[in-house]
């Protein structure tokens, strides 16, 4: 994969799911997520319902599994 070569969130046509996919590169209204190890981008249309979501990644017996939880306030 090249170096640009990231994860991709993106709401699916129904809206009502998130879609998770492992991209050559982003699309170009993409948003890429900063601080992350590896490059994530987010869909244009997708960044608000993510704006206040943290995104964390963890192996499971099924493979790497995603969650999406509120953001902690600022203090």
């Amino acid at each position: 994969m090249p170096e640009t070569a990231g994860l991709r969130l993106a709401l699916a046509p129904d809206q009502t799911q998130l879609q998770v996919a492992l991209v050559p590169q982003p699309e170009p209204t993409d948003q890429a997520v900063p601080s992350t190890e590896a490059p994530v981008y987010v869909a244009e249309d997708t960044v608000p319902a993510l704006a206040d979501q943290t995104l964390d990644a963890a192996q499971t017996a099924e493979g790497v599994g995603f969650t999406l939880q509120p953001q902690e306030p600022s203090a």
